[in-house]
């Protein structure tokens, strides 16, 4: 296994660095709670250039809408590089990797990388054939949201070649160790969702705290997150809530609390189309 102090002798930028420094909870945890104002001011963005009088939506625009808050290509290929290695950096803490295991996904992570910026070429020069017209700005800004999505999403995750070379390179001990570690993850980062939603509502409806107990019990055993990193699961979170049975909320609820929790639980059903457009949710 390659000494880990290594990579920190290394020049970086600040970029690198926060993405190092973070590690993929943090990560998501970030994600989770401010990363949907990311997408909602992209789509503010293009509703405000097909508005304008621009003759021609600017180049970069295109980098604006896919790098969203990381600008442009390379402080995004700086940002994706800090993370891979965090990444490995994160299995070497509960895995003793060798230097050809270390090598073998570190190289899959970078194919993923290269895969994503030749999608992102593809789509420019899409971009570019029909950036002549303000009017196209709505299509342009449809034609490059699966990158959007994946950028969200993270190139590292479940169905990324970095996975599944990781996957095979394991022995039969370190893959169930990784398996055990991810099972873990997921009940972490599934308890940060279900409490920061139980925070929100808190907001409006001041709770007892045999009521909070109640209502996370509540949240806990009712709800079905499907986890993936994603800017969205606190919207999804909150189509989930408004799957609830309500009135099953009498007994840990007053009158009051009860009605307003309804109408909370009410505005769920809102993001569903919203979730299906983002591939939280399947069409109907």
């Amino acid at each position: 296994m390659s000494c880990l102090s290594k990579r920190f002798q290394e020049k970086r930028t600040p970029a690198w660095i926060i993405a190092k420094v973070l590690s993929p909870t943090s990560l998501a945890c970030v994600v989770i709670i401010v990363a949907s104002l990311i997408a909602q001011s992209s789509h503010a963005q293009f509703q405000a250039i097909a508005a304008a009088g621009q003759p021609m939506i600017p180049d970069r625009q295109f980098d604006s809408w896919v790098f969203q808050n990381l600008k442009n290509e390379t402080v995004c290929k700086e940002v994706l590089e800090g993370q891979l290695d965090n990444q490995i950096e994160l299995i070497e803490t509960y895995l003793s990797l060798s230097d050809d295991q270390e090598k073998k996904i570190k190289l899959a992570g970078r194919g993923d990388m290269r895969h994503f910026f030749d999608q992102v070429e593809i789509h420019r020069a899409q971009f570019r054939e029909l950036q002549s017209d303000r009017k196209n700005a709505n299509v342009i800004f449809q034609k490059i949201q699966p990158l959007q999505l994946r950028m969200q999403k993270g190139l590292f995750t479940e169905d990324s070649l970095f996975q599944k070379v990781l996957l095979n390179t394991l022995d039969e001990g370190q893959r169930k160790k990784h398996e055990a570690w991810r099972k873990k993850r997921e009940a972490r980062l599934r308890l940060i969702v279900i409490r920061t939603a139980l925070a929100e509502i808190e907001q409006l409806i001041p709770l007892l705290d045999h009521q909070r107990k109640a209502l996370l019990t509540v949240l806990t055993e009712n709800t079905n997150l499907e986890l993936q990193p994603s800017a969205y699961l606190n919207y999804y979170m909150r189509y989930q809530i408004g799957l609830l049975d309500t009135d099953a909320m009498k007994s840990v609820l007053d009158a009051n609390q009860l009605k307003a929790f309804k109408a909370y639980a009410a505005q769920g059903h809102a993001y569903k189309r919203f979730l299906q457009q983002q591939g939280l949710l399947a069409d109907d």
